[in-house]
């Protein structure tokens, strides 16, 4: 399973209707329900440790693909959001926890991953003793 802590919910939410703005309806009745958040995680080989995360918005689920809804806290001001995981990633991400945090150097997302064995100073290339 893989879970998004509220940080991570509310960046997400940010990007996502950046990238897919939602149109306006005249009254409340005309105004669609808002939609779900979609969040692509895959890991690919890459990086100083070999493998890398690589996070995209998408607008659309494959069938192969697994799904994790993560609800908001604040229904009223956020999205929930689905995070989307191909059947090749899924044994990297196993209980994997995406939050977001600011610092001096800027925003980013950090992987907190059980399965890791090591990971390289930027968090988003690692190694795993998995396959």
């Amino acid at each position: 399973m893989v879970q998004l802590k509220f940080a991570a919910i509310a960046e997400v939410n940010r990007l996502y209707r950046k990238r897919f703005p939602q149109p306006l309806g005249e009254t409340s009745a005309q105004v669609p329900p808002p939609p779900v958040a979609l969040l692509r995680l895959r890991v690919a080989m890459g990086g100083c440790m070999g493998f890398m995360y690589h996070l995209t918005l998408e607008n659309s689920i494959q069938p192969e693909d697994r799904v994790f809804h993560q609800p908001s806290q604040e229904p009223h001001r956020y999205w929930d959001v689905e995070v989307v995981v191909d059947q090749k990633s899924l044994p990297y991400v196993k209980d994997l926890v995406l939050d977001y945090s600011e610092d001096l150097m800027g925003g980013g997302f950090r992987f907190l991953n059980p399965t890791v064995h090591q990971s390289c100073g930027c968090g988003h290339s690692f190694k795993t003793p998995l396959l």
